[in-house]
């Protein structure tokens, strides 16, 4: 076989009885092999002998593609079936409390026309505070006022209670007198959004009406009589 020069190259073999033998390659044969021939013989011995290298091995990289990101908006988010308030839902929503709220039987029907009146001019008031202070003051996954927003809210945020016209004891006593209530085996005022140990939105109203009745109309009436 024709041969070329090639660099000095040291090998080692290991024979099976343990012989190690050592060689070195000066020059290498090399044979020329048509295409589509023979590798091996009738013998299953190599016919080539002529070594290549192996192929690299490719592996796909699927190309990344970054779509666009499509901008924020109501319609595609996951408040797309919020009903953004407006008159008639405000309405709707005081029509549904003042049916479930109670009563003052000290007051006439004259004085209930007007506080209802005075309530849905400024139910909005109403409900953007228990939107707030509810979701605060949850009890479990359900929005309600516990009896600790409700007492931090009267004491110091709004301050009904001075001492003098108003007391903690009437205003601990408003609050159970609600839950009281609620507490009963068929109680028609407890539902999935109404628990029975914190305030729902009607009650919310109702009792802050209830506070503001004591402290602004009840004393000035009860002046006037001693006045009188």
């Amino acid at each position: 076989y024709p041969s070329l020069p090639c660099k000095l190259f040291l090998s080692r073999f290991t024979y099976d009885d343990g012989i190690i033998c050592n060689y070195r390659f000066t020059q290498m044969n090399y044979v020329n092999v048509p295409r589509n021939s023979n590798v091996l013989d009738e013998s299953f011995h190599p016919n080539l002998r002529v070594c290549t290298p192996r192929p690299e091995i490719k592996i796909y990289i699927r190309p990344t593609f970054k779509r666009a990101r499509t901008p924020w908006s109501l319609p595609i988010s996951i408040f797309w079936e919020y009903k953004q308030d407006n008159e008639q839902i405000l309405r709707d929503c005081f029509k549904r409390d003042w049916a479930l709220m109670g009563r003052d039987k000290k007051m006439s029907e004259e004085e209930i026309e007007n506080l209802r009146k005075i309530l849905e001019e400024n139910y909005l008031l109403f409900r953007d505070s228990y939107k707030y202070f509810s979701a605060v003051g949850k009890i479990d996954n359900v929005m309600a006022i516990n009896w600790g927003i409700y007492n931090d809210f009267i004491c110091n945020k709004i301050k009904l209670i001075d001492g003098v016209n108003v007391t903690f004891a009437s205003s601990d006593l408003k609050y159970k007198e609600m839950m009281g209530k609620k507490q009963k085996p068929k109680a028609v005022l407890v539902f999935p959004t109404n628990p029975r140990t914190a305030l729902g939105r009607h009650e919310w109203v109702e009792i802050l009406y209830k506070m503001g009745v004591e402290r602004y109309y009840e004393k000035e009436v009860e002046s006037k009589v001693e006045a009188c």
